[in-house]
């Protein structure tokens, strides 16, 4: 039962990271030529929001597990 708390920890970290390098990805690739600005930001934050809300929900599942997982070990 530790282990599984032990994993889903590392679980947390490893999809925070993986947010952190794809952001870093999508703002570093972001080319601003002359066609226009706003189109591309838009996309790019449409596209974070998306990313935001899918990593919330995961983040919210491992946690309320790590929750789970420690009240069962209590009883």
């Amino acid at each position: 039962m530790k282990q599984d708390i032990l994993l889903t920890r590392f679980a947390v970290v490893a999809s925070t990271v993986a947010l952190a390098l794809g952001f870093a990805n999508v703002f570093t690739s972001i080319d601003l030529g002359a066609d226009g600005l706003s189109i591309k930001v838009m996309l790019v934050i449409v596209f974070s929001i998306a990313t935001l809300s899918l990593f919330y929900g995961n983040i919210v599942y491992q946690l309320t597990r790590i929750g789970q997982l420690k009240r069962h070990l209590i009883i």
